[in-house]
C-alpha cells in the first residue's frame, strides 16, 4: 500500500477526470491526504474525502493566499485574519480533518504583488502573522501542522521553537540541505515529506540517505511536479510510485519495505485509526 501525504485531488486541474483519476487510486490501493491552500478549496477538500475511506484532509492557508483576503491596510488584515482562523477552526471540527496546512513562510510569491514595495514590511509581517497564527490553532486542537517553507526553514524553526508547538511537524515538499536536516533532526516530532523533484535532483540523494526511516514521508503534491517518468504531464497521486522507488533505491532497499514505512509513518504523524 502507498500513501500520498500530500496532494491536492480538489484543484480544477483535475475537475475534467476526477472520477477517472480516484479510480485508479482504488485500483492501486492509494491513500492520499487532501491539502488545503485557502478556505474555498480546504471546505473542497473536505467534502471530497467526506466521499471516500482512503481519503483524508488537512485545511489550512498556504503563505501565497493570505494576501489574496488584504487589501493593504493593517486593519482589514486583521479581521480578514480572525475570519480565516475561525473558518479553520470549524472545517478542523470533521473527523476527517488530521491536520492544518499547508501554512509557512514564503515572500517570494509576494513580488508579483503590484504594490509589494510600498507595502513589503506590512505585507511580509502578515505572512509571519499568519503563520503564528495556524500554529497556534494546530496547538490548541492538537493535530499536526504542514508546512509550506521556501528557504526560510531555520525561521520557521525558531517560530515553532518560541510557539512551543509539541504535535507533529511536517516539512513538506522538502528541498533543505543537510544544515537544515540536522536541525529538524533535533526534533522528535519533526518529520520530512519528499516529492517527486528528487527523482530530477540528485543532490537530495544523500539528503534523503541521512534521513531516518522513521522520520521519511512521500508525496506528490499532484497536480504539480510530476516525477521524471511522467515529466509534461499533470501529475496524479498515482505516480507516488516512482517517489517511492528512487527513495528504495537510495536506501538499498525494496520498495515493499519503503512502502510499509512510509505508509505507518503516514498513520502515526496524522494519528489515523481504524484504516
Amino acid at each position: 500500500m502507498l500513501f500520498d501525504s500530500h496532494t491536492h485531488l480538489q484543484f480544477d486541474d483535475f475537475d475534467k477526470d476526477r472520477d477517472d483519476v480516484i479510480k485508479r487510486l482504488i485500483d492501486n490501493n492509494i491513500f492520499i491526504i487532501n491539502v488545503g491552500s485557502n478556505i474555498e478549496n480546504s471546505k473542497m477538500a473536505l467534502d471530497l474525502s467526506k466521499q471516500y475511506s482512503f481519503m483524508w484532509v488537512s485545511v489550512g492557508v498556504h503563505p501565497s493566499e493570505v494576501i489574496t483576503y488584504s487589501h493593504s491596510k493593517t486593519r482589514v488584515l486583521n479581521m480578514l485574519s480572525q475570519n480565516m482562523l475561525l473558518a479553520l477552526r470549524e472545517l478542523a471540527q470533521n473527523p476527517k480533518v488530521v491536520a492544518i496546512g499547508e501554512c509557512g513562510l514564503d515572500l517570494s510569491y509576494f513580488k508579483e504583488i503590484p504594490d509589494y514595495e510600498l507595502y513589503q514590511n506590512e505585507y511580509n509581517n502578515y505572512q509571519y502573522t499568519m503563520f503564528r497564527q495556524q500554529i497556534r490553532l494546530a496547538q490548541e486542537l492538537g493535530k499536526p501542522i504542514i508546512l509550506h517553507i521556501r528557504k526560510l526553514y531555520e525561521e520557521a524553526i525558531k517560530i515553532l521553537e518560541e510557539e512551543k508547538f509539541k504535535n507533529n511537524v511536517v516539512f513538506h515538499f522538502f528541498k533543505g540541505k543537510q544544515k537544515t536536516l540536522e536541525q529538524i533532526l533535533e526534533h522528535s516530532n519533526y518529520y520530512l515529506g519528499f516529492s517527486g523533484v528528487i527523482t530530477y535532483d540528485n543532490s537530495l540523494d544523500n539528503i534523503i540517505f541521512n534521513t531516518p526511516l522513521n522520520r521519511l514521508l512521500i508525496e506528490t503534491d499532484a497536480p504539480y511536479v510530476p516525477p521524471i517518468p511522467k515529466k509534461g504531464e499533470r501529475n496524479e497521486p498515482l505516480f507516488i510510485k516512482y517517489t517511492a522507488e528512487h527513495i528504495a533505491k537510495v536506501k538499498n532497499l525494496s520498495l515493499k519495505e519503503i512502502e510499509k514505512i512510509t505508509y505507518e509513518n503516514t498513520l502515526k504523524v496524522f494519528n489515523i485509526q481504524n484504516v
